[in-house]
């Protein structure tokens, strides 16, 4: 698929998605931003660092 470069990256949505509610990430500069498909105003910004934290702390389950 050809995308205009001056359009603004797809959001990617989670594989593993319940009911619809699903979490969104894409990259904006040089920020990471993260959304739940059903509150798409309300987004998380995220450097790379951080984003790699939160990545880590999902993993360890810390969010559960």
């Amino acid at each position: 698929m050809s995308t205009n470069a001056s359009s603004p990256p797809e959001w990617r949505t989670a594989r593993a998605c319940a009911d619809g509610t699903c979490a969104q990430a894409r990259r904006s500069g040089d920020k990471i931003l993260f959304r739940n498909s059903t509150s798409k105003n309300k987004i998380l910004r995220f450097t790379p660092a951080e984003w790699n934290d939160f990545l880590a702390g999902v993993r360890l389950g810390d969010f559960d």
